[in-house]
């Protein structure tokens, strides 16, 4: 559904503009009913699943103008594949201004770290086939914004003088190039870690996925699973 108020398209579930924030319509002057999962049959973190009921509009959710389908469950956030996220900062719910990060997230149980034993490359075959994979759009505020991409271009940074360290190391058999090599590769792996634990999939699973990494801030104002 188009915003009448900047143009942006919305979901048609959506009640408000992830943008600006204008109530939206669906041109009879009504603004559109958002839909949330009304009750559970039984746990469905377990073998049942949510079962949607009428539209409604939780109440924590009208402060940030945003369709319901996210939940807290302890450290966590649940959320549902096409459920549009508060524009707000998932680190430090500070406005984000409608800065998007569009994140693809990938999943599998821990069991299957065993196959590692089986050797590397059958494990990144097999995990490459059975992963669950989602793709949500996560606010961020400028700040975090900004430390997040100072950190890749170190990692790159940090790369680029491993490489190049490793290489000038051999030609010249020099232990000092090397050790600075070792030292960079291992800067690499460490802002690499940062930059893909910011926020990951703790799991994936009918349509739902689990976030970690996730402000407390940001998950004091949602609301909490039933």
């Amino acid at each position: 559904m188009r915003c009448a108020s900047c143009g942006l398209t919305n979901f048609a579930s959506s009640t408000h503009c992830r943008r600006c924030g204008a109530a939206l319509t669906d041109g009879s002057g009504y603004a559109q009913e958002s839909w949330q999962p009304a009750d559970a049959v039984g746990d469905w973190r377990g073998a049942s699943r949510p079962v949607y009921g009428a539209p409604a509009v939780h109440g924590a959710y009208g402060q940030y103008g945003q369709t319901s389908g996210v939940w807290t469950d302890g450290d966590q956030v649940v959320v549902h594949e096409m459920a549009v996220l508060p524009d707000r900062c998932v680190k430090c719910n500070a406005p984000a201004g409608g800065r998007r990060l569009k994140r693809r997230f990938s999943w599998h149980s821990p069991l299957l770290y065993l196959l590692i034993l089986a050797g590397a490359l059958v494990y990144i075959i097999v995990a490459a086939i059975v992963s669950s994979r989602a793709t949500l759009e996560l606010g961020v505020c400028e700040k975090h914004a900004t430390r997040r991409q100072a950190c890749m271009i170190a990692a790159s940074l940090l790369t680029a003088l491993c490489l190049v360290s490793v290489v000038l190391s051999i030609g010249n058999e020099s232990l000092g190039l090397a050790a600075i090599g070792a030292l960079a590769g291992l800067g690499a792996i460490v802002t690499g870690l940062m930059v893909s634990g910011w926020v990951s999939a703790a799991k994936i699973a009918d349509g739902y996925v689990w976030l970690k990494g996730t402000g407390r801030e940001y998950r004091a104002a949602l609301p909490p699973m039933r």
